[in-house]
């Protein structure tokens, strides 16, 4: 609710014969995210190494089970040009010629840390997901300190599409949920491979000071503190107020494409637009 306009959050929606379809879903120009919820964390032997099959059984009950009803959730809403929800009673009609992407979002409970960032890293290991697609995976927590950075759709959306790119990237990527956040607002969260394909593996660290400090000062101190931001020029971020404000359909695409530009792009075409305005 702090991203979405809350007329377009649903909380726990219906198939039409009954059965719960999401945990949370959110159609919001186009998009659809289901979130599925899981209470399970890892049990002391799983956390501490002690069991491995245990590991991958609470894996299994933390992340690919919710997975699974993602899945079912996608493959219903892309069966139909016509799906339709129960929400409280009343039926939600969708038209399913105007969905273009589909984001399947799986919330623990318990931080599960570097496991459920790449998991790519573990899947050799684990086997959890032979399918090779992964769901956007993360903690409650990390949820509310995201939520609290990330306000706007297209930019929620751009950092969960940067986040399913790191499980292609050729070399493994290890670090938490908030140093990838941070590391999204220090560049964008590119891993270029100019520059990191030369590396079998990744590890990001110190990124998240700049998040450590607001979570503190906000949390700790109890101080009014506005979150951290990614450096933009001036101008752009009300370019992009404005593109998200419009009711046309696809706008949030249109900001993606916008925050997807390099930062001098950014600069130009906020310049362009400023000299056509003067004209």
């Amino acid at each position: 609710s702090r991203v979405f306009p809350p007329h377009m959050i649903f909380l726990n929606p219906d198939y039409p014969d009954g059965n719960e379809f999401s945990d949370v879903a959110v159609l919001h120009d186009g998009k659809i995210l289901i979130f599925q919820c899981k209470a399970k964390g890892l049990t002391r032997n799983a956390r501490v190494g002690g069991d491995f099959l245990q590991l991958r059984t609470d894996m299994q009950a933390a992340i690919r089970d919710a997975f699974n009803q993602a899945v079912r959730a996608r493959q219903y809403i892309r069966s139909s040009e016509k799906p339709a929800l129960n929400v409280k009673g009343m039926r939600l009609a969708i038209d399913g010629t105007f969905i273009t992407d589909i984001y399947l979002i799986t919330v623990t409970l318990m931080p599960l840390l570097m496991s459920a960032t790449r998991f790519e890293n573990i899947e050799d290991a684990l086997g959890l997901f032979p399918e090779k697609e992964y769901p956007f995976s993360l903690a409650l927590g990390d949820l509310d300190i995201l939520t609290q950075i990330v306000k706007s759709p297209a930019m929620f959306l751009q950092y969960v599409n940067r986040r399913l790119t790191i499980e292609k990237t050729l070399f493994g990527v290890h670090a938490d949920e908030i140093d990838l956040l941070g590391f999204y607002l220090h560049q964008g969260m590119y891993f270029d491979e100019s520059e990191f394909g030369k590396y079998n593996e990744v590890s990001l660290s110190g990124f998240s000071d700049q998040i450590d400090e607001f979570v503190h000062r906000k949390y700790d101190l109890g101080e009014a503190v506005e979150p951290p931001a990614p450096p933009l020029p001036g101008g752009f971020s009300e370019l992009l107020e404005s593109v998200e404000s419009l009711s046309s359909m696809y706008r949030t695409d249109c900001a993606i494409a916008l925050l997807d530009m390099s930062g001098p792009a950014r600069a130009k075409i906020v310049e362009v637009l400023e000299d056509t305005r003067t004209v």
